[in-house]
């Protein structure tokens, strides 16, 4: 009994062996690997054109290690970089609580609006603000007769006069 249950798991293995090493579809090279292995197939036929159209011997070797050589002593070809836009910014954390927002907002107090004709001004921590200036971190987005309207982010804080 005790073998025939060795034989019929030693059956299993074997035929997961051959079914991984040989019936097993092969995995396709990676596109990357691909790309490096035809630029240095071309790199590799273009320095052979060149030895080929070169008759002097020297000349064919020097043409051959001088990449070499620029590659050894350290000279590489210019980096292209990017600038990142700042449109890919993250909101707000959406993990916090409230209470921690309100902890933020406290330290602001509004002290006094003041309308004149189509702008208004707001004196928040001795400071005189208007609409788009920013206060510790906060952005002003609104300001009416008895309060002021932060932004931070996608959240939106009620400063209100006189508390």
């Amino acid at each position: 009994m005790r073998q025939r249950i060795l034989f019929i798991i030693l059956g299993v293995v074997v035929l997961l062996a051959i079914y991984t090493f040989f019936l097993r579809p092969k995995p396709k090279t990676p596109p990357r690997a691909a790309q490096t292995r035809s630029r240095t197939a071309s790199r590799v036929s273009q320095a052979k054109e060149k030895v080929a159209a070169q008759t002097n011997v020297k000349e064919a070797v020097k043409s051959v290690t001088q990449p070499i050589k620029s590659i050894l002593e350290g000279e590489t070809a210019p980096v292209v970089t990017e600038k990142v836009s700042d449109k890919g910014r993250w909101g707000a954390d959406p993990f916090v609580r409230d209470w921690v927002l309100s902890e933020d907002i406290k330290d602001l107090k509004l002290k006094a609006v003041t309308q004149s004709g189509s702008r208004a001004y707001a004196l928040i921590n001795d400071q005189i603000l208007e609409i788009g200036e920013i206060i510790q971190g906060k952005k002003i987005v609104a300001i009416d007769r008895d309060n002021v309207i932060l932004e931070q982010g996608d959240r939106r804080f009620t400063l209100i006069l006189g508390q």
